[in-house]
């Protein structure tokens, strides 16, 4: 692949809330050269592949610098801000065997007026993104699934919530995790 040896490896799921993997490693560095991502129809559903590569046997640390090291007109702004006291009142009930939550942060996202949560849930090979925000944050929303390529996507509303759970999983996956969720201590 791309002039260099490399192992296939097939990872296939137990179950099928994750798609089937086939992974073209070099044989040196273990870099993935070549990933298919394939449903449970076999039908390709992403694939990415280097068609030039070259691999150094050593990087210069000058050449991680930046070239520029101008950055008087840099401005640097920062996500990070106070946590509402709602944030920590989202849990998930259950989660698909074998994913957990790995990060969690709030932060102002462009053209949203309110903070959005987000979690960041893994098995360690696929990573599943779930948004949390108000309802005054979006134009009135409801339950939809939508699709590009292996990526899917979630959303419902949950009170006064919007949740919108976006991954490289099977829909079912989405739907599992986005039903889930819950909020403590929420009105009836």
């Amino acid at each position: 692949m791309a002039g260099y040896d490399c192992v296939n490896y097939v990872l296939t799921p137990k179950d099928n809330f994750r798609y089937r993997q086939s992974i073209c490693a070099e044989t040196k560095t273990w870099l993935p050269l070549r990933v298919a991502t394939v449903n449970e129809r076999q039908d390709r559903l992403e694939t990415f592949a280097f068609s030039q590569l070259q691999l150094l046997p050593k990087i210069d640390p000058n050449d991680l610098r930046v070239r520029n090291p101008d950055t008087s007109g840099w401005t640097q702004e920062s996500a990070a801000q106070a946590a509402d006291p709602a944030f920590g009142n989202w849990f998930f009930r259950e989660l698909p065997a074998g994913f957990a939550m790995v990060s969690e942060s709030q932060r102002v996202m462009p053209g949203r007026p309110q903070p959005v949560i987000h979690k960041v849930l893994s098995d360690g090979m696929v990573w599943v993104s779930v948004f949390i925000e108000p309802l005054s944050n979006t134009p009135a929303m409801g339950r939809g699934l939508s699709q590009q390529g292996g990526a899917n996507a979630y959303s419902r509303p949950i009170g006064n919530h919007h949740v919108t759970v976006v991954g490289l999983v099977p829909v079912q996956t989405l739907v599992l995790i986005g039903g889930a969720l819950t909020q403590r201590n929420a009105a009836p």
